[in-house]
């Protein structure tokens, strides 16, 4: 496949995910691309849209059609592996209900993540327990009805979090684990209670919104 640092082409297909594009610092996932079920050999294909800015918009090798329900292990330590640099996912609006503990076991590089718009409920406890460098999170537009503390753990360098417009009805201590958050989106939920000791851990915390 053409390198990504190619400067005269705009687009490239790739084909071969055994190649290193260490320019990639952002994997979009996008949705309606995504197989539900990944078979052990199951290969991706996609498309870098402008080398002088990376970023890789997945698309699956002749299983199109589906979306991603299930966030499984083997799709994220694709991008991790095979894209060294990679700072930045995006899950957006691709579909996705629920993730397997350890998805995010391999994206220790990760600065941003991007969940926004699906039907995701809750999250596994730990799940980001590995993104230990990860600064922005996004699950606005989920149906989150509760979180707790131990979905945050391994966030210490959190800033920004925004888990708007989701389903939540109260806040227990949840951001124990997010001594640098700066920036929290709370907006367009249901909550009624906030536990007095919630933002103890914050004493970075200036704006809730």
């Amino acid at each position: 496949p053409t390198s990504a640092q190619d400067p005269d082409q705009y687009v490239h297909s790739i084909y071969d995910w055994s190649v290193s594009y260490e320019g990639v610092y952002c994997v979009i996932v996008e949705s309606n691309v995504v197989s539900e079920h990944l078979p052990i050999n199951f290969t991706f294909s996609g498309v870098i849209v402008n080398p002088n800015d990376p970023v890789v918009r997945l698309t699956t090798s002749g299983n199109t059609g589906n979306l991603i329900k299930v966030v499984h292990k083997d799709i994220l330590d694709i991008a991790a592996e095979k894209f060294v640099n990679l700072t930045t996912l995006s899950l957006s609006n691709a579909g996705v209900e629920s993730f397997a503990v350890d998805a995010f076991e391999k994206c220790g590089k990760l600065l941003q993540i991007n969940l926004m718009v699906g039907n995701i409920t809750s999250l596994p406890n730990g799940l980001f327990r590995n993104c230990n460098n990860l600064v922005y999170l996004y699950l606005r537009y989920q149906k989150i009805t509760q979180i707790q503390s131990e979905n945050f753990e391994g966030l210490r360098k959190l800033e920004i979090l925004d888990i708007s417009q989701n389903r939540l009805s109260s806040l227990d201590n949840v951001f124990i684990n997010l001594p640098n958050l700066k920036e929290l989106e709370l907006q367009f939920n249901e909550i009624s209670q906030i536990h007095v000791d919630s933002f103890k851990n914050t004493p970075n915390l200036i704006k809730i919104d």
